[in-house]
């Protein structure tokens, strides 16, 4: 069922952007999103509790429950790391969705006004994405926004300066951040895991060594249950229940085990077609299209960095992500035949 509607959900994205006019505005939507939930992730990380817990009754033994995830909670290690309603590595990873978008918009905007608004708005996505304190997420947006620059041509003249300039801006949000919530918020009371990260403490390290064993384990699992179907998967969302998790903590594991040699070959064909268009357009830099198209790449690019070690492939946002790529393909094959038939003529 879900598998369906994040099918429903990619097939609205490619048919429905079909103009220059709804395109922008779709992305700034999903700026102003991004903006959103990188404040929420701020506003959030102040609360001490791990969740705020609200039972309103209703009539009788009827009861309204909600539960609102603050500051995410690791215990026995770090105390801090920020989320907007859900985990910090969901958090991480839709913000890292978000980024690739402005960056875009920013590379095609001419008009300076809006260019230090989607500034502004890639610093506030950023800090909010880097107050996750998601590994995974920080490696793919550090990779994610390096490939950006090197694709783009009047940015690769500027590779090595931008490059420094980007590592040296998150090392600097990162002690800043550490700063001012030890400062403000704590008052030294409680260590952030920036504070811990930036000190390299052993147990920073034990917790990395942690999870990445419960990773492997899962993995293990779906091994083991990808060979007694003989390597024929066991069906859409069915490993995470077998291996016990919220999901496949991998968006190729996931497909793998619940596909088998089938999905891994569908997998390949999809990657190499999304390739494919990418390098149709690669060389060609002058359209609002083809530079969306090229940082909505960028966008992938991360999505399958962070996708290694966490989520799974029925994650409505990839879905969404997709189609919406899919959808500016096909405005920019679109508006390259438009200008063929302009030449012939």
């Amino acid at each position: 069922y879900v598998m369906l509607l994040n099918a429903a959900i990619l097939a609205l994205m490619v048919c429905s952007v079909r103009d220059e006019t709804f395109n922008k505005k779709v992305m700034w939507f999903l700026v102003a999103v991004g903006i959103v939930h990188a404040l929420i992730v701020v506003a959030l990380y102040g609360v001490k509790t791990g969740a705020i817990d609200y039972d309103r009754g209703l009539s009788g033994n009827v009861h309204f429950l909600a539960k609102v995830l603050t500051g995410g909670k690791n215990k026995g290690l770090f105390v801090r790391r920020g989320n907007a309603f859900n985990t910090p590595n969901d958090t991480a990873f839709m913000l890292n969705t978000f980024f690739p978008v402005a960056l875009g918009l920013f590379m095609a905007e001419m008009k300076k006004f809006r260019k230090w608004i989607l500034f502004f708005a890639m610093l506030i996505i950023s800090s909010g994405m880097l107050l996750a304190m998601s590994r995974a997420g920080i490696g793919a947006f550090v990779v994610m926004t390096l490939s950006v620059f090197f694709i783009f041509r009047k940015a690769r003249r500027y590779f090595i300066a931008l490059s420094l300039a980007l590592l040296i801006g998150v090392l600097a949000i990162f002690y800043t951040e550490s700063v001012t919530l030890q400062s403000i918020f704590f008052r030294g009371q409680m260590e952030t895991r920036i504070s811990a990260m930036l000190k390299n403490k052993s147990s920073d390290t034990v917790e990395s060594s942690h999870f990445l064993k419960q990773r492997i384990q899962l993995w293990k699992r779906g091994v083991k249950m990808l060979e007694r179907s003989s390597f024929m998967g066991a069906g859409v969302g069915n490993y995470k229940f077998y291996a016990l998790a919220p999901h496949g903590h991998s968006i190729y594991f996931s497909t793998v085990f619940d596909f088998g040699i089938l999905g891994l070959l569908v997998l390949i064909a999809v990657v190499f077609i999304l390739a494919r268009y990418f390098l149709l357009f690669f060389r060609l830099q002058s359209s609002y299209f083809q530079i969306m198209g090229i940082a909505l790449f960028g966008g992938l690019i991360g999505i399958g960095i962070h996708g290694l070690v966490d989520f799974e492939y029925n994650n409505p946002l990839i879905w969404a992500y997709v189609g919406l790529t899919l959808s500016t393909i096909n405005l920019i094959r679109w508006e390259a035949s438009k200008n063929a038939r302009a030449a012939v003529d």
